[in-house]
């Protein structure tokens, strides 16, 4: 049986009560939507009830495989009344720096997720719905409820707390393991563990005993993070933007993978000028050359190695007229630098002005504040090709007695890791070429 305690959610002081009438339903979706509300009638998911202090209409959306996903637009009732749960989601980055040695991958989803989560007798009533077959109290947690992922996420952190290579993102389990024995072994206490919970799978989403995997987005395997192919490919048909709403569309896209490509901002630079506030969409040569550019960056991107805690770290940056740019790679045993993640964005109008040296230490600032989770805790090393940093920024070296605020204040913020500079000339950077160094001076 389910074992967790049932989902309370708080409202805040004086929450004005919200009952809004049922909403008309279009008759192409009429009969679906009838017997979609039985079938959760008869799961127990949603109760017949004759009164209800709060009511909330129901929103229908038709999903690719015909069937119908039911939802309570709960934006205008109960979302502006509860108290928030600040209880984190782990990020991406979180999730995936822990699948060093992974030669085996299983990957669980389950069964309507936030729906296995029942509820008790009060958010029972401030869930309910109002429909063209009455009033239904939802039993158990809802999509659209603004809190529900948090509630969820600590939920399956708590179910699995201790198991070593098992990563939850709310319904998404990823379980890997460094040798078949482990694996299976890891897949059976997860397995034990849901059971108790009394948590249900969906088998045809679920993938064991695996050499490589999809994930949040990403292909997973012993080598290390990929695009997924599907992505790749929808990036390159997109069609040229016509307008800046469909270049943000692009962007978007294309930004998920901004980790595994060096020298995103400066070949994006002009497509970014193009989305200024007084500047006019007019599509041009650079723009067409920075979009073509862009896709064959996609299209031959590296493999990003999995994060080692083991291994020796590397940030290695570099700046230009318009962006900065930084790689954070680890030494492999064989003594071989390799790539964990890529970063670059481009400079505001105030930094394109600043002197090259702080440019430069710019740069330095950025690679470390998008690696921190990587790097704090940890001795790393910073590689450099601008030899008066050595001394800004030397870790064991006293402050120089003339210092801008600016440079000050980024010497006391890297005083807080541990790390060593080494200078390297700007031939030899091999993994930063084009971080930064690909300008479109074209571009205005």
């Amino acid at each position: 049986m389910f074992t967790s305690p049932r989902v309370n959610i708080e409202l805040e002081k004086n929450a004005t009560l919200k009952f809004l009438k049922c909403r008309p339903v279009p008759f192409a979706v009429r009969s679906k939507l009838n017997d979609a509300l039985e079938n959760l009638v008869k799961q127990g998911i949603l109760k017949p009830v004759r009164y209800s202090k709060w009511a909330t209409p129901i929103v229908a959306v038709l999903k690719r495989n015909g069937e119908l996903r039911i939802c309570g637009d709960y934006r205008s009732t109960v979302n502006l009344a509860t108290k928030k749960d600040s209880y984190p989601l782990p990020t991406v980055m979180e999730l995936l720096a822990t699948l060093a040695g992974g030669v085996l991958f299983s990957k669980l989803d389950l069964s309507q997720a936030y729906q296995q989560l029942k509820v008790d007798k009060q958010t029972a009533e401030l869930l309910t719905l109002n429909t063209s077959k009455g009033l239904l109290q939802m039993t158990r947690l809802p999509f659209g409820i603004d809190v529900a992922p948090s509630i969820f996420q600590r939920f399956m952190d708590t179910c699995m707390a201790g198991l070593d290579g098992v990563k939850a993102y709310l319904d998404d389990v990823l379980i890997m393991g460094r040798s078949e024995a482990e694996h299976w072994e890891r897949v059976k206490a997860v397995l034990e563990r849901l059971d108790k919970a009394g948590v249900r799978l969906k088998r045809d989403k679920c993938f064991f005993g695996v050499d490589e995997v999809e994930y949040l987005g990403f292909q997973i395997d012993k080598q290390g993070l990929h695009p997924t192919a599907e992505k790749v490919e929808a990036i390159q048909k997109a069609p040229c933007p016509r307008s800046k709403t469909e270049l943000q569309a692009f962007l978007g896209l294309f930004n998920f993978y901004s980790s595994f490509i060096p020298g995103k901002a400066d070949v994006l630079e002009p497509l970014h000028r193009l989305l200024d506030t007084k500047t006019a969409f007019t599509w041009k040569k650079p723009h067409e050359q920075a979009f073509k550019r862009a896709k064959d960056l996609l299209q031959s991107s590296s493999v990003l190695i999995h994060y080692d805690p083991k291994m020796k770290l590397t940030v290695t940056r570099d700046a230009s007229p318009y962006g900065v740019g930084a790689v954070l790679s680890q030494k492999q045993s064989e003594g071989k630098e390799a790539p964990v993640a890529y970063a670059s964005r481009t400079l505001s109008k105030t930094e394109r002005n600043y002197a090259q040296k702080d440019k430069e230490a710019l740069a330095i600032i950025y690679a470390v504040k998008k690696f921190h989770q990587y790097l704090y805790g940890r001795f790393f090393t910073i590689v450099t090709d601008h030899k008066p940093l050595l001394g800004l920024f030397h870790p064991h070296k006293a402050l120089p007695q003339v210092m801008s605020p600016r440079m000050l204040r980024w010497s006391l913020m890297l005083a807080a890791y541990d790390y060593e500079m080494l200078y390297r000339l700007g031939t030899r950077l091999a993994n930063a070429d084009g971080l930064s160094r690909l300008p479109m001076p074209s571009a205005t």
